[in-house]
C-alpha cells in the first residue's frame, strides 16, 4: 500500500519516517479521503505507546503520511530473532499493547490491524504502535466497498465478514500475537486468505505445545477469552484486559464473566496491587519510567486509598518527566535550538536543578542564545544601515552603523560605510563644529558669530593675495593620507574626543595647511572650552563597566530586582552603551522575576495581583526586546490566565479553552493552580454531559482528561469515571444462540457463511454466529 522512508525534519533537526502511497491508491478518491480522515484522527492519539502522526497531505498526487522515527526492531524481527517469548515477558508486552489499545478506545478509535510488524519495540523496552493511520472511528460509515482492512492472519471473526468493528476486535488481534510470541507461530495458516479468515470464523486455535516450558493455566485462560468468537465473550475493553493481566501475575484465575469488571467487585485486590508495585519496581531499576508508570497507575486505580502507591506514582511520574525534559534539553543543545534548550532546563531546573549536569547545560544554552541574539541584532542593524545607505538616507545609516560599530568594532565594512554616510550626510563639518560647540555654551552664540565672520574674512584675503598652494597636487598616496585623515578627524568628532581630533588636524596641516576646512576646525577648537564629558568619557566608561558587572552577577544568581535596578541605572546614564548587551541582560531579568511572580502563588496572597505583576515584568520585556519571543509568549499566557481569574466555573467551556495551551506550555504553571481550574472545569462538564445519553461517552473523555492532568487530588475524577464506566458495564447486551446447519453429505452441523448486506443492522451476523452490534464506549465524532 505504502513506500516507507527515512527522512529529516530540516526545521526540528529530527529523523522522521515518512510513508508515501504507491500511484495506484492516490488516483482513488474515496481511498484518498479515508486516508486523511483516518490520518487527521490518528495525529489525536499522544499515548506514549504510540507512534505519532506528525503531518500528512499530498504533493504533486502523492500523498504522505509524517511519523516519528523510532529505532528498535518490530515484534516479528525479535520473535524471528530469539523465538517464543517466556509466558512473563509476553503479558508485559500485551500489557503495553493494552495501554495504547485503551488510550484509543478512550478516544474511540479502532486500529483493525494489530499484528507483530506493526508493533515496534524500542533500545529501553519500550512497544509502540505503528499504522494508526488506517484506524477508523466506529461510527463513521465505510468508505469503501468491501469494508475490511487488516491483515489475514490476525483479524477477528466479524472483521473478516466486513462488518463494522469496535474494540473487541482488536483485542482478538491482540490474542492472535500473544499466540504467536508464546509458541512461536500464528495458529491459523493455509494457501489462501479466504481459508485463513474461514477459520477464524468456525475452528478453535490448537492447543499450545513447548518441549522446554508450560504455559500456566491461568495464562491459557486469558488467551482464550480474547480469542472467542464471540465479541460478546471477549474482554469488553482494555481495561479489563489489563486487570486480567494483573491478576495472572498476581497467581489469580482469569475470570470468565463477560461484563466488566469494576475495581470494587475484586475478590482481593491486594496481591494485583502488589503485583503491580513489583513489576514497576523492576522497571525502575531497568529505567523503564513510561513502563513504570503505566504500572504504577493501573495499581493506583486498583487501590485509590494506598497513599503508599500514590506516593511512589508521584515519584515515578516526576522522574519520568526529569528524564524526558532532560533529555529534550540536550536534543535542543545538539541541534543549537538554543531558546528551547533555556526553556527545557528552566524547567528541568524546577523539577530537579541538580540532576546530573543541568545547571551548566542552562548556563551554556543562555550564553549561546545571548551571543546568537546579539549577533541576530547586529546583522539586522547593519542591513539596516545598508538600506538607508543604498537609498541616501544619510543621517539613519550613520545612526544604524554607528550603533553596529559601538557593539562589534571592525564588523564587516561598517567603519568604511559609517565614515562616507558622515561625510555625505554633513558636508560642510565646519559649521556642524559651530552648531555643536554654540549647543555647548548658548550664552556666548553672539562671539561665535563674530569668530566665523573673522576667520571667513581672513581666509578670503589670504586667498586673494598668495592664490592657492597645494603641494600635494598630483600625488595620489597623499590625497588618500589627508582623507584618511579628515576622516578620523570627523570619527573623533562625533565621539567627543577632542585631542584625537586635533591631532589627526595637526598631521593633515603638515601636509597641506589648505587642506578643505582643516584650519578653521581647529583654530575652532583651540578657541572653544573642552567639554567636561571629554574628560571624564573614560572614567565613565569604566564605570558603565563595573555596573554591567554587577548586574551579570545578578542575573547568574536570579537577584531580578538588583538586576533591573542596576541596569536601568545603565540606560539613565548613557543609553546608547553596550546597548545591546544591557537590552538582553535586562529582558532575562524581567522574564525571570515575572516567573518568579507565577511561582511565588499560594493561599497566603492574592493570585490575581502576582499574576499582573508578573504581566508587567513580560510586557516591559516585551517592549526592550520586541523579538524575544519566550517574553511574548508568557505575556500572552498570563494575560489569558488573568481572564481565567475572572471566570465563573460554570463557563467550563471557556475555561477548558483558554487554559489547555498554557497548561499544555506549562503543567505547573501559577504553581499548579491553572491545571486544578482546568481539572475542575473538566469535571464540570463531564458531569453536565453526563446527564445526556447520547454524551455520557463524551463525559468519560472529560473524566480522562482530568485525570491525565495529575493533580494533588484526582480521587473525585477518579470517582465519576469508575461510576460512568460501571454503569456502561451494567447495559443489558442480547445474546443470540448458534443457528446450526445439517450438511446433507456429511450430517454435521456446519455454521453458514453470509455477508451482511443491510447498512446499519441491530444484530450483525457471521454465519451460523449471531452476535449483538457492537455497543460504542468512546466519544462521538468530532469530540
Amino acid at each position: 500500500m505504502a513506500k516507507v522512508y527515512l527522512a529529516e525534519d530540516i526545521s526540528g533537526n529530527e529523523l522522521v519516517a515518512v510513508k508515501v502511497l504507491y500511484p495506484q491508491f492516490s488516483q482513488d478518491i474515496s481511498f484518498i479521503q479515508r486516508f486523511n480522515r483516518e490520518a487527521k484522527l490518528a495525529s489525536t492519539l499522544t499515548d506514549s505507546h504510540i507512534v505519532r502522526v506528525l503531518d500528512y497531505g499530498a504533493d504533486r498526487d502523492l500523498q504522505y503520511l509524517v511519523m516519528e522515527y523510532v529505532e528498535g526492531k518490530d515484534l516479528n524481527s525479535a520473535l524471528k530473532e530469539n523465538g517464543p517469548f517466556e509466558w512473563q515477558y509476553a503479558l508485559e508486552i500485551l500489557d503495553q499493547l493494552a495501554t495504547a489499545l485503551e488510550h484509543a478506545h478512550v478516544h474511540g478509535v479502532v486500529h483493525r490491524d494489530i499484528k507483530p510488524q506493526n508493533l515496534m519495540l524500542n533500545d529501553s523496552g519500550l512497544l509502540k504502535i505503528l499504522d494508526f493511520g488506517i484506524a477508523r472511528i466506529p461510527t463513521l460509515p465505510s468508505l469503501t466497498q468491501s469494508g475490511f482492512i487488516g491483515s489475514p492472519y490476525y483479524a477477528s471473526p466479524e472483521q473478516a465478514m466486513g462488518e463494522e468493528v469496535d474494540i473487541r476486535s482488536d483485542i482478538y488481534s491482540a490474542g492472535i500475537v500473544l499466540y504467536e510470541i508464546l509458541s512461536g507461530h500464528i495458529p491459523f495458516d493455509a494457501k489462501s486468505p479466504w481459508s485463513i479468515i474461514s477459520q477464524h470464523i468456525t475452528s478453535e486455535p490448537p492447543p499450545i505445545e513447548l518441549p522446554d516450558r508450560e504455559i500456566p493455566q491461568n495464562v491459557e485462560d486469558l488467551l482464550k477469552r480474547m480469542l472467542a468468537k464471540r465479541p460478546d465473550e471477549r474482554f469488553q475493553s482494555p481495561s479489563e484486559l489489563r486487570e486480567s493481566i494483573a491478576a495472572v501475575f498476581a497467581g489469580q484465575s482469569v475470570s470468565e464473566d463477560t461484563q466488566d469488571i469494576a475495581s470494587d467487585s475484586l475478590p482481593d485486590k491486594t496481591p494485583l496491587v502488589e503485583s503491580l508495585k513489583q513489576r514497576a519496581a523492576e522497571a525502575v531499576k531497568a529505567q523503564e519510567w513510561v513502563r513504570a508508570v503505566d504500572l504504577l497507575r493501573q495499581a493506583a486505580r486498583l487501590d485509590p486509598n494506598n497513599q503508599e502507591t500514590a506516593k511512589k506514582l508521584a515519584e515515578v511520574e516526576t522522574e519520568a518527566q526529569v528524564v524526558s525534559v532532560y533529555k529534550s534539553g540536550v536534543r535542543a543543545i545538539d541541534n543549537k535550538r538554543w531558546e528551547e534548550a533555556v526553556n527545557h532546563f528552566n524547567v528541568l531546573v524546577e523539577l530537579r536543578h541538580d540532576y546530573r549536569d543541568t545547571e551548566s547545560l542552562l548556563a551554556r544554552a543562555h550564553s549561546a542564545l545571548k551571543a546568537e541574539n546579539t549577533e541576530k541584532f547586529i546583522d539586522a542593524r547593519y542591513k539596516e544601515g545598508l538600506a538607508h545607505f543604498e537609498n541616501e538616507r544619510w543621517a539613519d545609516a550613520v545612526e544604524a552603523l554607528a550603533e553596529v560599530r559601538q557593539i562589534s568594532p571592525g564588523y564587516e565594512q561598517v567603519d568604511q560605510l559609517l565614515s562616507e554616510a558622515q561625510k555625505l550626510s554633513n558636508p560642510n563639518l565646519a559649521l556642524k563644529i559651530k552648531q555643536w560647540v554654540g549647543q555647548l555654551n548658548l550664552e556666548a552664540a553672539w562671539r561665535w558669530g563674530l569668530v566665523v565672520a573673522g576667520v571667513i574674512a581672513v581666509v578670503f584675503f589670504v586667498f586673494l593675495i598668495f592664490g592657492n598652494n597645494n603641494p600635494v597636487s598630483g600625488n595620489g598616496d597623499s590625497k588618500e593620507q589627508l582623507k584618511t585623515w579628515y576622516e578620523e578627524v570627523q570619527r573623533a568628532l562625533e565621539a567627543g574626543d577632542t585631542d584625537l581630533a586635533l591631532t589627526s588636524l595637526d598631521l593633515i596641516l603638515a601636509e597641506d595647511p589648505d587642506y578643505a576646512d582643516a584650519a578653521d576646525i581647529k583654530r575652532d577648537l583651540l578657541a572653544t572650552p573642552t567639554p567636561s564629558v571629554s574628560a571624564n568619557t573614560t572614567v565613565q566608561n569604566e564605570q558603565l563597566d563595573q555596573l554591567i558587572s554587577e548586574a551579570q552577577s545578578d542575573v547568574d544568581l536570579e537577584m531580578w530586582d538588583d538586576a533591573i535596578t542596576t541596569l536601568k541605572l545603565i540606560r539613565s546614564r548613557d543609553v546608547e552603551y553596550q546597548k545591546a548587551l544591557v537590552s538582553t541582560m535586562l529582558c532575562d531579568a524581567y522574564s525571570g522575576r515575572g516567573l518568579d511572580s507565577l511561582t511565588r502563588i499560594d493561599a497566603e496572597v492574592t493570585e490575581k495581583s502576582l499574576v499582573n505583576d508578573a504581566l508587567s515584568d513580560f510586557e516591559a520585556g516585551v517592549a526592550v526586546c520586541p523579538r524575544r519571543t519566550d517574553l511574548a509568549d508568557q505575556m500572552v499566557r498570563a494575560t489569558a490566565y488573568l481572564e481565567v481569574l475572572g471566570t465563573p466555573p460554570s463557563e467550563f467551556e471557556t475555561l477548558i479553552s483558554t487554559l489547555n495551551p498554557i497548561v499544555a506550555a506549562n503543567p505547573n504553571y501559577a504553581n499548579g493552580n491553572a491545571k486544578q481550574i482546568l481539572y475542575t472545569a473538566y469535571l464540570n462538564r463531564g458531569v453536565e454531559r453526563q446527564q445526556t445519553p447520547e454524551l455520557r461517552a463524551a463525559a468519560l473523555g472529560d473524566y480522562e482528561a482530568a485525570l491525565a492532568l495529575n493533580v494533588d487530588d484526582p480521587s473525585e475524577a477518579q470517582t465519576k469515571r469508575a461510576e460512568l464506566l460501571l454503569s456502561f458495564s451494567q447495559q443489558q447486551l442480547v445474546n443470540s444462540t448458534v443457528e446450526p446447519v445439517v450438511t446433507e453429505e456429511s450430517g454435521e452441523d456446519t455454521p453458514v457463511v453470509a455477508t451482511s448486506t443491510r447498512e446499519a443492522p441491530s444484530e450483525t451476523s457471521t454465519g451460523g454466529i449471531k452476535y449483538n452490534a457492537p455497543a460504542l464506549m468512546g466519544p462521538p465524532d468530532n469530540t
